[in-house]
């Protein structure tokens, strides 16, 4: 990164300079706006911009990535087999289903 900005620094010297030795006002005119509206260098800030951008979206995916890994429905995918605990989840909300059609009909 900062040898890019070297480079164009580099760059924009040489053209300076090729302008001045020409006499070339118009050139320097131009150069000299360039630099002061930050038109030459923007290109580069860009890239810095959307490095931290990307920074900031890697953090938040390894956020994402830690709170599934801490969640409680991976451990048990990880760790239990899946059959056993359909069956089981199928019994509990069978039994969650029985006493609530009680609850309706006041049995």
């Amino acid at each position: 990164m900062i040898d890019e900005l070297k480079e164009k620094a580099n760059e924009i010297m040489k053209q300076l300079n090729e302008a001045y030795g020409k006499k070339d006002l118009k050139t320097i005119q131009t150069i000299l706006n360039n630099l002061e509206s930050g038109a030459i260098f923007s290109v580069v800030s860009d890239t810095v911009e959307n490095r931290e951008i990307l920074k900031e979206k890697i953090a938040k995916l390894f956020d994402e990535i830690k709170q599934i890994e801490e969640d409680e429905i991976l451990d048990i995918i990880k760790n239990e087999d899946l059959d056993s605990y359909f069956e089981n989840l199928e019994v509990q909300l069978q039994k969650e289903y029985d006493l609530l059609q009680k609850e309706k009909w006041g049995l």
